[in-house]
């Protein structure tokens, strides 16, 4: 990588980085006057969809920080995908294809930037059913207060759950990005007056 492909990368992962910031901020705005006020607290999928809402932006955010510290892909898949979790993340072969680069990638840093942080979505998605954690008993048996239902149901519910609330989140994720590296303005965003 040469000098004028670094400096673009890292600013467009400062980028991805302060804009993630906003967006964090505004969900937490937007979510607090949703949020139902209730004393027995959320339902199960109602929770769920708020960890999914909250839980995308930030494994960005820190996807973009790791890769600011020039981290390897491994590494950084293993914060969202039980394939390259390991001891020793040489031993670990994952998916070629999550370490290609576009032609487009190879040669500009700002295409680059969004392309690693994008294949964090995409592994994230694919290897959803390798990573997810059944229940523990302590969570089944809070969740059997709201809604008492066999074990064995509680945990498809949660799981199917969490599965369609993580690829909302990750398509708006998606959406997000590819908006910002276009260089289009958030909703509710009035556009930057293009320069003399």
């Amino acid at each position: 990588m040469d000098k004028k492909f670094r400096q673009e990368r890292e600013a467009a992962l400062n980028e991805i980085q302060t804009a993630i910031g906003k967006k964090i901020t505004e969900l937490a705005i937007a979510n607090q006057a949703a949020m139902p006020n209730r004393p027995e607290g959320l339902l199960l999928p109602e929770h769920v969809q708020t960890y999914e809402t909250f839980r995308w932006p930030a494994a960005i955010s820190f996807a973009a920080g790791d890769l600011k510290e020039e981290k390897s892909l491994k590494e950084i898949f293993s914060r969202v995908s039980a394939r390259y979790e390991g001891k020793d993340l040489k031993q670990i072969l994952g998916v070629a294809d999550d370490f290609a680069r576009s032609p487009a990638a190879k040669l500009d840093g700002r295409t680059s930037a969004f392309e690693d942080v994008l294949k964090v979505l995409d592994v994230a998605e694919r290897d959803f059913d390798l990573t997810y954690k059944p229940l523990t008993r302590s969570m089944l048996d809070y969740w059997h207060k709201k809604h008492p239902i066999d074990d064995q149901h509680l945990e498809y519910a949660y799981r199917e759950n969490q599965r369609y609330y993580m690829k909302e989140s990750i398509k708006a994720m998606r959406e997000f990005l590819t908006d910002l590296q276009a260089g289009k303005p958030a909703p509710g965003v009035a556009p930057k007056p293009p320069k003399p």
